[in-house]
């Protein structure tokens, strides 16, 4: 080998290491260059979800005009950073709603590098579909709201969204040009049940209706990882609508003297958790608890499971406390946050590691 040959050979390796240790710097400057910003929403969630990445939120002015218009101002320097945007499109909808797009034109203005919506309660999920109506003469027709959510926030300049147990898993398909990871919720909950020492090996995983059938048999699967001596049952309750008064429901599935726990996603009005509890405890359930991600609780909801005989209530933190939680439930309602969830997808994003997602 010529002096000369062995000289380049050298160069071109401290070249390559040189690549390498600017390339891994740039990598660990960009995993811990980002951004938390939160809307009016649901700051409690944002503030724990702050606290789980050991991170402040950045500083935002979101207040309103004298005509009730937004008023959105990035206080902080977002240029050339990674974004995560936390705001449930909770009540009231339109106004967070409206207050997520403009954060996100605010922030798409000020060039920032990637601009992520995290939509923890994620409004209109149920409008998925065009509503059905019994009156085969009606020309009534309705829109499809969750596809035109979708296309907004599209639209407006997002590049990701992050939501909790979608209504259905059908709505990440309304985003032609955007991932959307839908993540879960039940590992909270899980490890509530094993704190509460709630026991596991009796029970029966229930879900409500036959639209959730998918949810209870990922709960089972995570409570499988979680616990591999477990071995659970799934039942279903079949719920019949009928044109006038309430649905007629039946149970598919033994519950007998198991210790039941019915899995929604939506705790909207409790109508169908209170009957759900009314069939499980007329099959012989001993125990009935219930867990829902997303606590609406509209109108006399939170009256209506205090009157129950249902045991317990389990939520999760994606839509605020309401003050009727503690006067009408008490003891009988808990908490479970999913800041913790949220940080590990924020993580996983910004170590580009793969996701654990719900289907």
């Amino acid at each position: 080998m010529s002096t000369l040959t062995y000289i380049i050979l050298i160069n071109q390796s401290e070249y390559e290491q040189s690549l390498r240790r600017m390339t891994q710097s740039v990598y660990l400057h960009e995993k811990d260059n980002y951004l938390l910003i939160s809307g009016n929403s649901n700051k409690e969630l944002a503030q724990k979800v702050a606290l789980e990445l050991k991170k402040e939120l950045s500083q935002a002015l979101i207040s309103r005009f004298n005509d009730g218009e937004c008023n959105i101002q990035i206080l902080d320097n977002v240029r050339g950073k990674d974004v995560f945007i936390i705001q449930s499109t909770c009540q009231p909808v339109n106004d967070n709603f409206m207050e997520l797009l403009l954060m996100i034109s605010a922030l798409r203005r000020s060039s920032a590098k990637t601009i992520n919506v995290i939509i923890p309660y994620f409004g209109y999920s149920r409008q998925d579909h065009i509503g059905y109506n019994r009156n085969q003469h009606s020309n009534r027709m309705t829109p499809i709201s969750a596809a035109a959510i979708a296309k907004m926030l599209e639209s407006s300049g997002a590049d990701r969204v992050i939501s909790i147990d979608l209504h259905r898993g059908q709505l990440q398909g309304f985003f032609s040009s955007i991932p959307v990871e839908n993540l879960e919720s039940y590992k909270p909950l899980l490890e509530q049940l094993e704190k509460e020492k709630f026991d596991l090996e009796n029970v029966a995983i229930v879900s409500p209706d036959f639209n959730g059938v998918g949810r209870a048999v990922r709960f089972q699967d995570m409570l499988t990882t979680m616990y591999p001596n477990i071995s659970t049952k799934i039942a279903m309750i079949y719920k019949a609508k009928q044109a006038i008064g309430p649905p007629i429901m039946s149970l598919v599935g033994d519950v007998r003297n198991k210790n039941c726990l019915v899995i929604d996603d939506i705790i909207d009005s409790g109508l169908t958790l209170t009957m759900a509890n009314l069939v499980l405890k007329s099959e012989g359930a001993k125990l009935v608890y219930a867990f829902g991600t997303h606590p609406i609780m509209s109108n006399s909801a939170f009256e209506r499971l205090s009157s129950s005989s249902i045991d317990r209530v389990y939520c999760a933190d994606t839509i605020p406390e309401n003050k009727k939680e503690q006067q009408f439930l008490g003891h009988k309602f808990q908490r479970v946050s999913i800041a913790a969830v949220i940080a590990e997808a924020i993580l996983r994003i910004q170590n580009r590691s793969s996701q654990q997602l719900s289907k």
